[in-house]
C-alpha cells in the first residue's frame, strides 16, 4: 500500500467514526457508502505507524550538558549539526574517563579540539535502495 493509498483509507475510516459519534451510523459496513475491509484499514495503520517512526527517526535531538540522555545511547554514526558552524557532519559519541565527545566520523579527537561545538543530532539517514522508487514504506 502507498503513503497515498494509506491516507485515503485512513481519512476513510475518521470520517466512518465521525458518522458513528454523531449517531448517523451503525457500523454496519456492509449497507455503508464507506464501505473498508479490515485488512485495508490494517494495512493503513501499519503504513501510518512506520510513516511516524521514520518521522520520528529524522527529528534533531538538542544538546543539553547536563543530561546525559540528550546524547546518542550507544557507538553508533549519527548527523550532528554544530553552534558555531553552518555545516553538518556525520559523527560517533564516544564515551571516556571525562563523560563522552562526539568525534568526526571515525576519528578518536572530540570537534571541540578544533573549537568546533556539537548542539544537536539525529539518526543517520538509511541508505537508498530501489524499492523507494515506487513510493511505499
Amino acid at each position: 500500500m502507498t503513503n497515498q493509498e494509506a491516507i485515503k483509507v485512513i481519512q476513510t475510516e475518521a470520517e466512518c467514526v465521525r458518522r458513528n459519534i454523531l449517531n448517523q451510523c451503525d457500523r454496519q459496513c456492509r449497507f455503508c457508502d464507506l464501505l473498508l475491509e479490515d485488512k485495508q484499514v490494517n494495512e493503513a495503520y501499519d503504513c501510518a505507524i512506520i510513516a511516524l517512526r521514520n518521522q520520528e527517526r529524522e527529528k534533531w535531538h538538542p544538546i543539553n550538558p547536563d543530561d546525559l540522555d540528550s546524547f546518542p545511547n550507544d557507538d553508533r554514526f549519527v548527523l550532528v549539526s554544530f553552534s558555531n558552524y553552518e555545516g553538518v557532519d556525520i559523527a560517533r559519541w564516544r564515551m571516556d574517563a571525562e563523560g563522552g565527545m562526539f568525534c568526526p566520523g571515525d576519528e578518536d579527537y572530540p570537534y571541540t579540539r578544533s573549537g568546533i561545538y556539537v548542539n544537536a543530532w539525529r539518526e543517520c539517514p538509511e541508505r537508498w535502495t530501489d524499492t523507494d522508487v515506487d513510493d511505499r514504506i
